[in-house]
């Protein structure tokens, strides 16, 4: 959800609002291909109790690409079409990556999280759904570089 991140993958992004994904729960239990800790999945549950919350993003067709490869599609994330619902109603389809490779006794890294977050309360998504992001375990990454790295986009 973090749009500097997004833009550091594909300069293009721009955030079109928050949105509702129905029937399906956040979860942070998709094996990394890069690191082995948690990333988020939107995994279908098919509940109607259920549902996420998070940001469209429109970008230049042409990086598609780029996101792809740096998501790792193909590599524990696959892709499909969804209906999403903006707060006023409004119902869009858009494409999300799914996981396919999933370890329910992972957790994310703190650095990971906190994209997370900071996507989550730029979107201005309600303090309740934040909570729940914030009540998330983590583990903390000791590649002090890697850490380093993903927060240096904040600074």
């Amino acid at each position: 959800m973090s749009e500097a991140r997004l833009r550091g993958r594909v300069p293009s992004a721009t955030a079109m609002g928050a949105f509702v994904l129905e029937k399906h729960d956040l979860r942070f239990h998709k094996i990394s291909n890069k690191d082995g800790s948690a990333k988020c999945d939107a995994y279908l549950t098919g509940s109607a109790d259920d549902f996420v919350m998070g940001v469209l993003f429109d970008f230049e067709a042409s990086e598609k690409k780029d996101l792809d490869r740096c998501e790792g599609l193909g590599y524990g994330y696959s892709e499909k079409d969804v209906s999403i619902v903006r707060s006023d109603g409004v119902a869009e389809t858009a494409f999300t990556y799914y996981a396919t490779a999933i370890d329910e006794s992972l957790k994310p890294f703190c650095w990971y999280k906190h994209h997370v977050l900071v996507g989550a309360k730029s979107a201005n998504l309600p303090s309740e759904y934040i909570q729940r992001i914030q009540a998330i375990d983590t583990d903390e990454d000791l590649d002090k570089q890697r850490k380093a790295k993903e927060l240096a986009i904040y600074c």
